[in-house]
């Protein structure tokens, strides 16, 4: 058989390919622990990685220590107007927010303070809660609606502002500079940062399909952006210069969560099912990867944290909670 120059070309790329792309390390968990065997609809893990706060199927919430793996505090179904779809804890986990599709109720941990509900109205009479955040003390609330507009709630003040955004549903919302400033992304595909206060939109960016993960670290100003098909980039803020893409050999790939992991260049991404994996964010390789324990094929991860050990943690779609060490990410 005669080798012509071109397939010889060809042999010599796949075998430099081969060689010397590395298999990615695997991650394993130390830990593991299921709160519910309902199904979760959502789920939020406190930023110091102390509490699980759980929505169930069954429209119940429940606030878990996870560290003993007790329950602290428990609200049923009945309590709430209409089902829900979002919960969220303050970082100073002192207060809950909880929303379906059309009401946010606000309540404290602790039951001190008295229970607020009331309807949210959007630009459009035809718009629904897409997302939902508080602020670290808990008085402000941040609402994203599917006609893509934004409110700022300040239970304070008992002062409401709206402004218009998106042309598509708020999908992803965190806070900058101290809170002082907001980054929302939407299934337009924008990702927009603006003033909390006036709405005016400082910086934006926009990738051609829907996003569907956002990660943000206000201490370095890095920004980690994917949309629904194959645009996943890394951009510095601050310095106004894109840092680096994902690579990897799939056609496209779809991430759901991410975080940076502090006082490193790594960034975690689950995966529209079970998987989990580390990126540089450099030079945008995949570093290592792993799977959550799934219970269901379509387990997912809800949210992740680091605990005050710079361990992670993940709490899934089926209530496990789970524990990777640090170890695994340097």
């Amino acid at each position: 058989m005669k080798i012509t120059r071109r397939s010889l070309l060809l042999v010599v790329i796949i075998s430099y390919l081969i060689i010397g792309c590395e298999k990615p390390v695997t991650l394993i968990s130390s830990n593991h622990h299921q709160f519910t065997e309902n199904a979760v609809i959502d789920a939020d893990i406190s930023d110091d990685g102390k509490y699980s706060l759980i929505l169930e199927v069954n429209n119940s919430v429940s606030l878990w220590d996870n560290t003993t793996y007790s329950l602290i505090n428990e609200w049923e179904g009945s309590e709430f107007t209409q089902q829900q779809y979002k919960v969220v804890l303050s970082k100073d986990n002192q207060w809950i927010a909880v929303s379906g599709k059309h009401f946010v109720t606000l309540f404290s941990v602790n039951g001190t303070h008295k229970k607020l509900s009331w309807k949210v109205n959007g630009f459009s009479k035809d718009a629904q809660i897409s997302q939902v955040m508080l602020n670290s003390i808990g008085n402000k609330v941040i609402i994203g609606l599917t006609e893509g507009s934004v409110i700022v709630a300040d239970i304070t003040s008992e002062t409401r502002s709206q402004f218009n955004l998106h042309e598509g549903p708020v999908t992803q919302l965190k806070f900058s500079d101290n809170e002082q400033r907001l980054i929302s992304a939407s299934l337009d595909g924008q990702v927009n940062k603006w003033d909390i206060s006036t709405g005016k939109v400082i910086w934006n960016d926009k990738l051609p399909f829907r996003i569907t993960s956002l990660a943000f670290d206000d201490l370095s100003q890095k920004l980690f952006i994917s949309d629904a098909l194959n645009n996943q980039r890394f951009l510095s803020l601050d310095r106004g210069v894109d840092i680096s893409k994902l690579n990897y050999f799939e056609r496209n790939r779809y991430f759901r969560e991410a975080i940076f992991l502090d006082g490193t260049n790594k960034l975690l991404t689950s995966s529209s099912k079970y998987q989990i994996s580390l990126w540089n964010v450099e030079t945008g390789d995949e570093h290592s990867q792993g799977e959550i324990r799934a219970h269901n094929f379509g387990s997912t991860v809800l949210d992740f944290a680091v605990n005050e050990n710079n361990d992670i943690l993940t709490l899934s779609s089926d209530g496990v909670l789970e524990l990777w060490s640090k170890t695994l990410f340097r």
